[in-house]
């Protein structure tokens, strides 16, 4: 790997926000999957998975998540940015 990549991943991974799993994040895990399960949100089916694990993390820290996946839209708490 080049240096100029090295710094260029180093630099992402240093911005990045890294939400670490606590069980108030599995719990804000748990709490979202029954919200979308109590509205039909898509959310809450088991192959999305890990789609639920990305909206509650976003959630648990309450930031707004950036996606252009459709399968965020409409989640119960979730912020989605404009």
């Amino acid at each position: 790997m080049g240096t100029a990549r090295r710094r260029r991943i180093e630099t992402a991974i240093a911005e990045a926000t890294v939400v670490p799993v606590t069980d108030r994040l599995i719990t804000a895990v748990a709490e979202l999957r029954a919200a979308c399960r109590h509205v039909g949100h898509p959310l809450a089916d088991r192959i999305h998975a890990n789609d639920l694990w990305i909206a509650a993390s976003a959630v648990h820290i309450a930031a707004a998540l950036v996606t252009a996946d459709s399968i965020f839209e409409g989640a119960p708490g979730l912020d989605l940015a404009q």
